[in-house]
């Protein structure tokens, strides 16, 4: 076999694999707070890290920073969310707040001054500042020659990158602040330059009225000093993929190889041809180098048939590992929604939203109490009915919550790609279904991916029945706020319900009396 097609073999079996999603779970590389009446105070070593008013009515900010060289240069971010647990409160509190995750524009440091007790309480002052310590007049505390924020209070951008609504008082709930388009942005700009990464600014939209403060846990909480617990630590998860070289790249090579190879009558290049020379005696050389033929049409037609079955596998691998990606985003987006749900939950007496219209394309879109306009706010964001009335209806594609990542937009007012469980809170009951009748939660379905004209959905063969596009494989989110992902067969796609132990979609309420008509 010439020497030539060989070379063109190799060339068109190479192959690249496809992307996969992974996951980073990044402490907390530098956290502090920043204290308006105390304006050279810091509290870069203690147990927390506040937002909110003290009861005199100053506001506390908490600077926070994370390091993220270890995600690989050129990966693409997907998705971002913060996690930290309340660790104090203001006695005579509100009882909630909304507090913004604002991307820092100035760098600072978190020093190393604090607490010497071994507990949050009394931490919500701060201690005098070291040299070098961030504060709310100096991004580096001197005492003669500080480098000064811009503004007092740190230097941030104008919008929020994240807010969240935290409902209640409990010490040691966790809260997550999920991922929106720009706090992707933030950590993808980190990724590409690292010299742009100076974090978050923790800051409370109540900073007028007293005692709205809000305490977290910090990293350094979990050390020998103060003895938490790790699970308690501020976490931030990024969820990335790497790039993949453009399809085919090699086959096309391997065709532009072929035509300049046939053009010369197959002679090989320069480089190449020096290495066969010097691998070849001189008498075969000689011999080959008068008699090059050019391709024969079988060898033609074994290239041509080649490069076809590769490009078949890898449009195939290509495809089932896009789906790989869009299935793990999906579950993203559906663990916001149960953050949401929990945080709603607490706020109305165990009642669950309302799942919309049941078995007809949703229409009716500016009840308040529907899943889709009741939730949203609990994650700092507009309802679904808001979004229409402004003319923002999201589109197939868009970094929404409402929009799963590959669902088709079925044209129409709405489109949402996720439904509530049917079984659940419908209009036809006087009352919402109450989370606290809920047997076992953990298994009872409260979101799953649709088809997109639903509010709601059910395991049926109609047009409102939940859908697995990801290789036969669908996302389901639980009353508890878990994702799990199942096979279509295993949860009724274009079937019924099968009545699993683990994936209920009757709730044990008066809510299940029209499950026989789904």
């Amino acid at each position: 076999m010439k020497p030539a097609f060989v070379l063109l073999l190799f060339l068109t079996g190479c192959g690249t694999m496809p992307a996969r999603a992974n996951v980073a779970t990044l402490g907390a590389a530098q956290d502090t707070s920043i204290f308006q009446n105390n304006v050279n105070n810091s509290d870069g070593g203690g147990p927390g890290i506040f937002a909110g008013t003290s009861g005199t009515g100053s506001p506390r900010r908490a600077l926070i920073s994370f390091d993220v060289s270890g995600i690989p240069a050129g990966a693409i971010v997907t998705s971002v969310q913060l996690a930290l647990t309340l660790g104090q409160t203001a006695a005579s509190g509100p009882g909630s707040a909304t507090i913004g995750l604002f991307a820092v524009t100035q760098n600072w440091s978190q020093g190393t001054n604090g607490s010497t007790s071994t507990g949050i309480g009394g931490t919500g002052q701060g201690y005098a500042a070291n040299a070098g310590d961030a504060t709310w007049n100096a991004a580096f505390y001197s005492a003669t020659a500080p480098t000064l924020w811009n503004t007092p209070g740190g230097d941030h951008a104008s919008s929020a990158s994240a807010s969240l609504l935290l409902s209640g008082t409990t010490l040691g709930t966790a809260y997550t602040w999920v991922s929106t388009g720009r706090l992707v942005a933030n950590v993808q700009g980190w990724v590409n330059n690292s010299a742009t990464n100076f974090g978050l600014e923790l800051i409370n939209a109540d900073e007028t009225d007293a005692s709205t403060l809000y305490g977290f846990y910090s990293s350094e909480w979990d050390n020998a000093h103060f003895g938490g617990s790790a699970s308690q630590v501020p976490a931030l998860q990024v969820t990335y993929t790497l790039p993949e070289p453009a399809d085919g790249s090699l086959t096309a090579v391997a065709v532009l190889t072929l035509l300049g190879l046939c053009r010369s009558r197959c002679r090989l290049p320069p480089v190449l041809d020096q290495m066969h020379r010097v691998a070849e005696s001189r008498a075969v050389l000689t011999e080959m180098n008068r008699r090059r033929d050019a391709f024969t049409l079988v060898e033609l037609l074994v290239v041509i048939a080649i490069i076809a079955m590769i490009a078949a596998l890898t449009a195939s691998v290509y495809g089932r590992a896009q789906a790989g990606r869009n299935q793990v985003e999906s579950a993203a987006r559906l663990r916001q929604w149960g953050v949401a749900l929990g945080s709603y939950v607490a706020a109305n007496d165990s009642d669950l939203p309302r799942r919309g219209q049941g078995v007809q394309p949703v229409t009716q879109l500016n009840r308040p109490e529907d899943w889709f306009n009741a939730l949203p706010p609990y994650l700092g964001q507009p309802g679904y009915g808001q979004l229409l009335g402004t003319g923002q209806r999201p589109k197939a594609g868009a970094h929404s919550i409402f929009v799963r990542p590959g669902a088709r937009d079925p044209g129409g007012t709405a489109f949402l790609s996720y439904g509530m469980n049917m079984n659940l809170s419908p209009w036809n009951l006087p009352a919402p279904t109450k989370l606290a009748r809920i047997e076992q939660p953990a298994l009872t379905v409260f979101l799953a991916e649709s088809p997109g004209a639903y509010a709601s959905t059910y395991p049926s063969a109609r047009p409102y029945g939940c859908v697995a596009d990801y290789n036969g494989r669908g996302n389901v989110l639980f009353l508890d706020g878990h994702v799990g992902v199942f096979d279509a067969n295993y949860i009724g796609v274009g079937k019924g319900d099968p009545q699993r132990d683990d994936v209920r979609w009757l709730t044990g309420t008066e809510s299940d009396a029209q499950a026989p008509n789904y």
